[in-house]
């Protein structure tokens, strides 16, 4: 001890070091007196263990002080959300915060700390390899950012944007410190956003060529600019209000009956003529496409009845119902059915209402079509396949603002 004591310039760390190494303030105390030639008088020796006392609290002070500030810094790191660990040039985890433990390391019971960052075994092949090679440049120097997917421990998708920057540690320049984000949600956002605006660009699609097929056939049967105007406006107005539907639905589908009832009510905005329409059917919903066609052929239907129809006759009258039909393959059964004491005229031809009618059920949703009119009126029977229904699980949510609301 007392080779630590000879010299100022050792004075100070042999001091510390033999304290800390377990002799105690009066051997101490006396090294130092030996070791400053004063024959170990007893004035010395006291003096120098109160100086022993006083650099031990010194000493230990410095040493609780750094205790608490490493705690604290602990608890913080611990009890912020982001990963963050450090790691050794090998990628062995020297230490890992509450968030790595639980999101990498599996949870409390399996520990971190000591295995190898690209040997997780819940990590798959390809990014064990990308995490090795982020590894290996951020060993040599680099500040380097990666992302990486694997399957949790219980088999849930955790995707990692990362970030590794060499650091010096106690004089060790060879630790790597390593933070990363659960971008999870994130990614899953982007997927969602990217096939919502795939669907958009479809459907944007799909409503030109419906809009341009509206104004063709519009114009083929209309001779007089007015009439087309009128009769171009009504349709586009049917399709928006199918549209706004879907809106309100979030694209999940719609209610039979609003659909109904909403193309019919395009047809009568003053209410004129609601009245004397019936609807009866059980509640059921529709998927989107059958919401446009069975919209815009309600529509043409209800144009017809007003124009030369029952509901053109102040006495006649129209009933709409639908039913699930059980045959060898189920279908969703649409029956429009006027009754009048007007005879048809000549306008129950084959022109774009009717045409369109059977064009867009036969076509857009595989359907069948049968029209047959006699003295009572027009009888429309439209059969669509069951797929077009949409699963009732689907709904069991609570209706949006303006939607109806769905029965549990």
């Amino acid at each position: 001890m007392q080779h630590y004591l000879r010299t100022r310039a050792t004075r100070r760390t042999g001091v510390r070091q033999a304290l800390l190494m377990g002799f105690s303030v009066a051997a101490v105390a006396v090294g130092l007196v030996a070791a400053a030639g004063y024959g170990g008088t007893a004035l010395s020796a006291v003096f120098l263990t109160a100086l022993g006392s006083m650099l031990l609290g010194v000493c230990l002070g410095r040493r609780s002080e750094r205790q608490r500030a490493s705690s604290r810094l602990r608890g913080l790191i611990d009890g912020i959300g982001p990963v963050v660990m450090l790691i050794d040039a090998r990628g062995r985890v020297e230490h890992a915060n509450r968030s790595a433990q639980d999101l990498i390391g599996g949870g409390p019971k399996i520990p971190l700390i000591g295995r190898v960052l690209d040997q997780v075994p819940w990590i798959g092949a390809t990014d064990r390899a990308q995490l090795s090679a982020l590894i290996g440049r951020a060993s040599i120097g680099e500040t380097v950012r990666g992302d990486a997917s694997f399957r949790g421990p219980a088999g849930e998708r955790v995707d990692l944007e990362i970030w590794m920057r060499p650091v010096a540690v106690a004089r060790n320049s060879n630790w790597i410190a390593v933070s990363a984000i659960d971008v999870t949600r994130r990614r899953e956002g982007e997927h969602v956003q990217m096939a919502l605006m795939q669907e958009l660009d479809h459907r944007m699609k799909n409503t030109l060529q419906m809009v341009q097929a509206m104004i063709r056939r519009t114009a083929r049967s209309h001779r007089d600019v007015e009439a087309f105007e009128r009769a171009l406006v009504g349709r586009i107005q049917a399709f928006s209000r199918s549209h706004e539907i879907l809106a309100r639905e979030r694209w999940l589908g719609a209610s039979l009956r609003t659909v109904i009832g909403e193309a019919i009510g395009v047809t009568f905005e003053d209410g004129g003529g609601l009245d004397r329409v019936e609807m009866d059917g059980p509640r059921l919903w529709i998927e989107p496409r059958a919401t446009l066609t069975l919209g815009l052929a309600v529509h043409e239907l209800a144009t017809n009845a007003a124009s030369y129809g029952a509901l053109a006759d102040p006495r006649g009258r129209v009933t709409v119902g639908w039913r699930i039909e059980e045959n060898d393959e189920p279908i969703l059964a649409v029956d429009w059915r006027e009754e009048q004491d007007l005879s048809v005229p000549a306008a129950a031809r084959k022109g774009f209402g009717r045409h369109f009618i059977e064009r867009a059920i036969g076509h857009e949703l595989d359907g069948d079509v049968q029209m047959t009119f006699g003295t009572g009126g027009l009888h429309c029977s439209m059969r669509i396949p069951l797929a077009h229904v949409t699963e009732r699980s689907v709904h069991q949510r609570p209706a949006m603002p303006g939607g109806e609301e769905v029965a549990a």
